[in-house]
């Protein structure tokens, strides 16, 4: 028999696995990506982090933690980023939002050493909560996203 905790969690994530498998963009027909991702032409890998993380606090977006790659051949960062006033209203009233809230942000170098920059679709991870979580606190998140998004296309 499964605890009321673990019923929680298998129903997010056959939620998350549905709306992956069947999401659809009403525009193009195409499948909605989890993964917004930019490759950075004309920069090595120190030039992007350096500059991502230089308009990410121009931004007024607190950088709290960066994760960098010790091993291997291909370097990557995760940089863990929020804005103060949104990690607030949306912690403070939903805690478990903790997977969205800080966002996290990847920088990678594959083998042909083109850079890549990739958060994940905000859009996607609301449909979970749809219906759970009030309006206002999913369009903070996504608010968020798109605002995350115009700085990496800036790079």
């Amino acid at each position: 028999m499964c605890n009321k905790r673990g019923g929680t969690v298998s129903a997010i994530v056959l939620s998350l696995y549905l709306i992956l498998s069947l999401s659809i963009a009403e525009e193009t027909k195409e499948p909605v990506k989890l993964i917004y991702e930019r490759t950075v032409e004309g920069k090595n890998f120190e030039e992007v982090k350096n500059t991502l993380l230089l308009y990410l606090r121009e931004n007024d977006l607190t950088v709290f933690k960066e994760v960098n790659s010790k091993e291997g051949p291909l370097r990557y960062t995760i940089v863990y980023v929020y804005n103060e006033d949104d990690l607030k209203r949306v912690i403070n009233k939903y805690p478990r939002l903790g997977n969205i809230f800080p966002s996290r942000i990847i920088i990678r170098e594959d083998m042909e050493g083109n850079v890549h920059i990739s958060i994940v679709n905000a859009y996607i991870l609301s449909r979970v909560y749809k219906g759970i979580v009030p309006e206002d606190i999913l369009n903070i998140i996504n608010d968020n996203y798109e605002y995350l998004k115009s700085i990496i296309d800036q790079i």
